[in-house]
């Protein structure tokens, strides 16, 4: 067993994560960037594989121990009103489509409310207890979110704890997830160029986007009340799940 693995898809959510942990080295020689540290005293492994399934898939592959708890850290978009930037989605289960209809895991409930009760009070009234919905591409347009979430019943959306909870199926891993709203159900992401985190060249294209600058600064602002609440949430929750015997 190998304590407490956290999957992150881009860098600001690892960030986020491991300023939330102690004793922090980087993994040489992963084939997806791992970091491991303490949460008190137990070994929490982060693993950021990149958006979507495939990215989710081999980040968990690249595990080498079966790990005791399986955490899925990081931003999520917004599907219903009411969720502005820094929201915690305090999440009681996930739902994807699949080949034959809507599926949906159930994370465990004591472990939940373990996580929502160690929760910072000025956290604990920014927060929402509800479904994420794991999306196999990026919902761009207010309109999509909130068809999206009118046929999933899900509060927020992401692209990766789909593919985690096959593997604790699979694997009898215990899965949680903890999501920050980093864009309300308001905000458009249409245009905007894919893998803006971690890719230099979107980036660079956005040099000839100048009617997309407004919304990315805000994004960047938004990112940081993001990764803030992030961290502080992390920081209590991994220390409450590193309690377990």
């Amino acid at each position: 067993m190998s304590g407490i693995v956290v999957v992150t898809a881009v860098r600001e959510e690892t960030r986020a994560v491991l300023a939330a942990i102690t004793g922090r080295t980087r993994r040489a020689r992963s084939p997806v960037p791992t970091w491991e540290g303490f949460a008190g005293p137990r070994t929490v492994t982060v693993v950021e594989g990149g958006m979507g399934s495939e990215a989710a898939r081999r980040a968990v592959a690249s595990v080498r121990d079966r790990p005791d708890v399986l955490v899925s850290f990081g931003f999520a978009g917004a599907l219903i009103q009411g969720l502005e930037p820094g929201f915690l989605i305090i999440a009681g289960g996930v739902t994807w489509r699949s080949s034959t209809g809507l599926e949906r895991y159930q994370f465990p409930a004591h472990v939940v409310r373990r996580m929502e009760a160690v929760l910072p009070e000025d956290l604990r009234v920014r927060s929402v207890r509800g479904d994420l919905l794991s999306s196999p591409v990026v919902l761009a347009t207010p309109e999509q979110k909130e068809e999206a979430g009118r046929v999933s019943r899900a509060v927020a959306v992401e692209m990766e704890t789909a593919t985690l909870a096959e593997y604790s199926r699979r694997c009898g891993v215990e899965l949680v997830a903890l999501r920050v709203i980093l864009d309300p159900l308001e905000r458009s992401l249409e245009g905007l160029p894919a893998n803006l985190s971690n890719s230099w060249g979107a980036r660079t294209r956005l040099v000839t986007m100048p009617s997309v600058w407004p919304r990315i600064a805000a994004l960047r602002r938004d990112a940081r009340i993001a990764a803030a609440a992030l961290t502080r949430a992390a920081a209590v929750v991994l220390l409450e799940l590193g309690r377990k015997s």
